[in-house]
């Protein structure tokens, strides 16, 4: 028992002095505040992920990368926020973890690499979050999809492991892309003479179509 207090306090003042290590170490002077923030939020979020039962760790990490796809989607894309907001409420196009997923790909905003070890993690999420069997990661199911995670390298063999590994290796690069802070850029207006040019055009179109007529 005096071990695995000991053990406790260990794990915490670890935790700590990681924390104080981005705050107060070189970090400091080469990144922005709100970003060591954001990584301290994260060393937060990896320890506990680590206190969870199998099913608690799955349904903890998959929301986790929920929130931080919609963060990255959010810092990139146009409009208000009442307009995003809209995007990703509940029956928005953006409104599940899917969504955000397939739309980080397709505006290049994650690899392929990136694209796969999420599907299996979203899936690995979905057979926990809705099976009421005790299940865990060392069931042949989870194995093999752990085994799947491409970001995972080395010789890590428990499924567990793999799977909060590669949560960390897409987080890590969520969060970069998040802090480009670069949107998308709006679409050119219109002006008059734009609109005239046009309009002379297709006047041109129609009369040439016309005469051939």
């Amino acid at each position: 028992m005096v071990f695995i207090k000991a053990e406790k306090v260990s794990m915490k003042n670890s935790l700590e002095q990681l924390k104080s290590i981005i705050k107060e170490g070189f970090l400091k002077d080469v990144v922005p505040k709100d970003l060591l923030d954001e990584l301290v939020e994260y060393a937060d979020f990896r320890n506990e992920l680590l206190k969870e039962s199998d099913r608690g760790c799955a349904l903890l990490a998959a929301s986790h990368l929920d929130f931080l796809l919609t963060k990255m989607l959010k810092s990139k894309l146009l409009g208000s926020n009442k307009h995003l907001d809209s995007l990703f409420d509940n029956n928005g196009p953006l409104g599940t973890f899917s969504s955000k997923i397939l739309m980080s790909f397709s505006l290049g905003l994650i690899s392929k690499v990136e694209l796969d070890d999420l599907q299996i993690i979203r899936k690995i999420r979905n057979e926990f979050g809705h099976s009421i069997s005790i299940i865990n990661f060392e069931s042949d199911k989870f194995k093999g999809q752990c085994h799947n995670l491409q970001l995972v390298h080395g010789s890590q063999n428990n499924p567990r492991s793999k799977f909060i590994t590669s949560v960390g290796f897409i987080s890590g690069g969520l969060i970069s892309e998040t802090f480009k802070k670069k949107k998308f850029e709006s679409v050119n207006e219109f002006n008059d003479e734009k609109l005239d040019q046009i309009k002379n055009l297709l006047n041109d179109i129609e009369s040439h179509i016309s005469f051939k007529v």
